[in-house]
């Protein structure tokens, strides 16, 4: 009988011992593939070049001003904006994939566009995708609505993938000033600003992840 059950006993050990091991296996396979987006930096564009994608970015203030209009509507009739690079960089192990933006403020998509020139060869965009160690440099039409000590606010929500459809956000927020001048910051998951933002965003931060989980 005590044969048996040190039998059963080394066996339920081994089963034991094998299914930690894979565990720690999986998790460590994991780590290795773990991409890390950040907002590396931004820069004034003088000229914002049409035949490349960009996205546009609408404000607080703006959006309050034309609160009757879809964000589609206002990009069609707005030709007064700033124009902006941002750097996007890879800093983890892993392929970030699918990276998508979004107005934290609204829930809405953040609209990309690219004109087709019939005068010249183009890369057309198609997914957004950065290496480990790459980074991606995105123009920006910023459409701003700037008041008296009020600076014009926008928060923006990136979203992307690992290979393995893990998704990752972070935040990031950017300040115009009435002279046209900027500030800007980003927010991890992991710190107190995000954690606050993502309270006063609640809605919106699950709608968005709902959506881009279905794509």
């Amino acid at each position: 009988m005590n044969v048996y059950i040190s039998m059963i006993i080394s066996i339920i050990t081994m089963i034991v011992t094998v299914y930690i091991t894979n565990r720690r296996i999986e998790s460590d396979d994991s780590e290795q593939h773990k991409p890390y987006l950040v907002l590396d930096n931004i820069a004034s564009n003088n000229k914002l070049d049409p035949y490349k994608y960009y996205l546009t970015f609408i404000g607080r203030n703006y959006h309050q001003k034309y609160s009757d209009l879809s964000d589609e509507e206002i990009i069609r009739r707005e030709n007064n904006y700033m124009s902006i690079t941002i750097m996007i960089k890879n800093i983890g192990y892993g392929v970030a994939t699918n990276i998508k933006f979004y107005d934290l403020l609204t829930g809405n998509d953040i609209v990309g566009t690219q004109s087709e020139s019939m005068e010249e060869n183009q890369k057309l965009f198609t997914t957004l995708d950065a290496a480990a160690g790459e980074e991606k440099k995105i123009q920006v039409k910023l459409l701003t609505e700037t008041l008296p000590s009020n600076m014009e606010h926008n928060r923006i929500l990136c979203v992307y993938k690992d290979l393995n459809e893990h998704i990752y956000t972070f935040i990031f927020s950017i300040n115009v000033k009435d002279n046209e001048h900027y500030d800007f910051f980003a927010y991890q998951p992991s710190s107190h600003s995000y954690k606050r933002w993502y309270r006063e965003c609640k809605k919106q931060h699950k709608e968005i992840l709902d959506r881009y989980a279905e794509l």
